[in-house]
């Protein structure tokens, strides 16, 4: 059977398939237009790179649709692809189905920021609160209740490998030290400074 045969059956009959497909339907748009226009160029990912100072993988990262670039890189973007970025709002249910999806999904990534108990919107870097989280758990952090400190406190939600790099980072910082048990701590010299 061959794959649009399935995907045309799963849409009829399985509701997480459908509900999936939508969800995802805004980033592969996105990847889409960025795809297109790297392709009417004539451009490969490399050449793309290199007219933006960039690296083939950055180049990947923008057209895989995982991430919402900033206007700043899709200005470049459309720079090198010799384009005009056009960035507009619409109505749910306008004709431009991209320029829809587009606004939909930087309207859900800003409509809820991080709130402190005030109810006042704070804003902090990923490894600022890292390191709270683990200056939170006097007895070590491992890495799951560090993302779960940061959803609680902050609303931020991070990707396990992320929060891997900011504990790294702090690692080679000397800013924090790890346990054969996975647990993340202050250095003992810092907790007594």
């Amino acid at each position: 059977m061959k794959f649009n045969e399935l995907h045309a059956r799963w849409m009829r009959e399985d509701p997480e398939y459908r509900a999936a497909h939508a969800a995802s339907a805004d980033e592969f748009a996105l990847a889409s237009a960025l795809i297109g226009a790297r392709s009417r160029a004539g451009l490969s990912q490399s050449e793309l790179a290199q007219r933006m100072g960039t690296s083939q993988a950055a180049i990947a990262r923008l057209e895989s649709g995982r991430y919402l670039p900033s206007g700043r890189t899709l200005q470049r973007f459309a720079e090198a692809t010799g384009t005009t970025l056009r960035i507009s709002f619409s109505d749910p249910g306008a004709t431009n189905e991209l320029e829809a999806c587009i606004a939909e999904r930087v309207r859900k990534r800003t409509a809820q920021p991080a709130r402190t108990g005030s109810g006042a919107a704070q804003t902090v870097s990923l490894s600022d609160a890292t390191l709270q989280a683990v200056q939170a758990h006097g007895e070590g952090a491992t890495p799951d209740e560090v993302l779960t400190y940061l959803v609680q406190k902050y609303g931020m939600r991070v990707r396990p490998n992320h929060l891997g790099i900011a504990l790294q980072r702090h690692r080679r910082a000397g800013k924090l030290e790890e346990n054969r048990d996975h647990r993340w701590f202050i250095p003992a010299a810092q907790r007594a400074s």
